[in-house]
């Protein structure tokens, strides 16, 4: 893997973004996902995004009242 082509985490100390390509070494620019409580679950790109959401539960990237094993702080 070319880790030139992988992007890094820039920004302040209360604010971070991705800048540049994806982590998995494709090239392609990355972004950050976050699953439908708008939790932060990685980077991700368009050649493998269906690969790093399909290791999360159903319903957990669509669903914002999916079943949790803790509790949640609703803000």
């Amino acid at each position: 893997m070319d880790n030139s082509k992988i992007g890094r985490f820039e920004g302040s100390r209360y604010y971070r973004y991705w800048v540049g390509g994806c982590r998995c070494g494709s090239g392609k620019p990355g972004r950050e996902f976050f699953d439908a409580r708008g939790i932060y679950c990685g980077i991700t790109c368009d050649a493998c995004r269906k690969d790093n959401q399909s290791r999360w539960a159903p319903g957990v990237m669509t669903d914002p009242s999916y079943a949790a094993s803790e509790a949640v702080d609703e803000d």
